[in-house]
């Protein structure tokens, strides 16, 4: 809990995909896992589906992550939460009710108890994303990791969203 904290002195501690390996990746299984080892800050991915919904996924396919394949832009939220998680690489334990979460599920868990570093997959999730925290208030609860074009085009339609950027070059 050092983020909340300004007098620690601690490293931050950082959850790679929530907190892969102990649960599945992006899932609130893995959020919640790392809540509960005491992570400062989990990184996770957003992308848009079909209908307009930001989730958690890293791939810009499911074929990896889910039992199934397709890109995760072609599918509604209905189905891509009727898939389940892949059990190729998963973790022991039973993460069988664990589906691609949304932004705002995902948020609801980690409200209070840690920050989310949402990385930006593409500049349209990204900048929904930024909207849908600052109309909720949650800001200050998340930041946004991306590169030079899509923080400009986030910067743009949220001009307070915190922002952390991936510069290719130099001049950048």
């Amino acid at each position: 809990d050092c983020y909340a904290d300004s007098g620690c002195s601690s490293p931050l501690v950082a959850g790679h995909r929530m907190a892969t390996p102990f649960a599945p990746e992006n899932s609130l299984s893995a959020l919640r896992a790392a809540i509960l080892l005491g992570v400062d800050i989990v990184e996770t991915d957003v992308r848009s589906t079909s209908d307009g919904v930001v989730v958690l996924i890293h791939d810009s396919t499911i074929d990896r992550t889910l039992e199934g394949s397709g890109e995760v832009g072609l599918l509604t939220l209905a189905e891509l939460q009727a898939i389940a998680m892949s059990a190729e690489g998963k973790p022991a334990g039973d993460f069988g009710c664990d589906r691609v979460p949304t932004l705002e599920e995902a948020m609801a868990v980690a409200a209070g108890k840690v920050v989310v570093e949402l990385e930006v997959k593409e500049s349209e999730a990204g900048v929904q994303a930024a909207q849908e925290l600052s109309a909720a208030g949650l800001l200050g609860t998340a930041f946004f990791l991306c590169d030079t074009s899509e923080c400009e085009a986030l910067r743009l339609a949220v001009p307070d969203a915190p922002i952390m950027t991936r510069p290719a070059e130099a001049a950048e």
